[in-house]
């Protein structure tokens, strides 16, 4: 029997079969609020990369990666050559590239035709989180932010109310 991530105290309804789910663990959500909330100075827009594990029926976010990038109050991107050094970190430690975290400046959480376009190797399923105000709120709960997956060759907004068919969010730990 496979057994699937559930987020403790959350009803999974209407799962789709053939989506995986995508489970982040609080230990990455964390190492993303760091990254986003960097060394910049000044308001600026940040983004993350996700990276993990791809099984038919999950995909496990192991790790945050930030890459070089050049940003501004409204936007953030990376080069070709800051890219390649992603690719190649995925491939020596065997990851798969599943989505991106990214802020915004204000409340919107949509994605812009920028975040569209801009997207990292978008694949069926890759999904990209942006995170309100700069991220200084952090990104939990997650729907607070804009959660959008890549199906049929565009982004989708995933409403909150059928969001925990699609994310959940793994503990790092539990005292009983």
């Amino acid at each position: 029997m496979s057994r699937l991530p559930n987020a403790p105290g959350v009803t999974r309804l209407h799962r789709d079969p053939t989506r995986p789910v995508f489970a982040l663990t609080e230990t990455v959500i964390g190492a993303c609020q760091r990254r986003l909330h960097g060394a910049t100075l000044g308001a600026h827009e940040k983004v993350v990369y996700l990276a993990g594990v791809k099984r038919p029926d999950v995909w496990i976010a192991t790790t945050a990666i930030r890459p070089k990038a050049r940003t501004t109050q409204g936007s953030f991107s990376t080069t070709f050559a800051a890219n390649a050094a992603v690719v190649a970190f995925l491939s020596d430690a065997g990851l798969s590239l599943l989505g991106q975290v990214h802020t915004h400046p204000g409340r919107f959480v949509d994605h812009s035709d920028g975040d569209d376009e801009g997207a990292f190797m978008p694949t069926e399923n890759y999904l990209s989180i942006v995170v309100p105000n700069y991220g200084r709120q952090g990104m939990l709960p997650l729907e607070r932010c804009g959660v959008h997956r890549y199906e049929v060759g565009m982004f989708r907004r995933i409403a909150d109310d059928e969001l925990a068919s699609h994310v959940c969010v793994v503990p790092l730990a539990k005292d009983f």
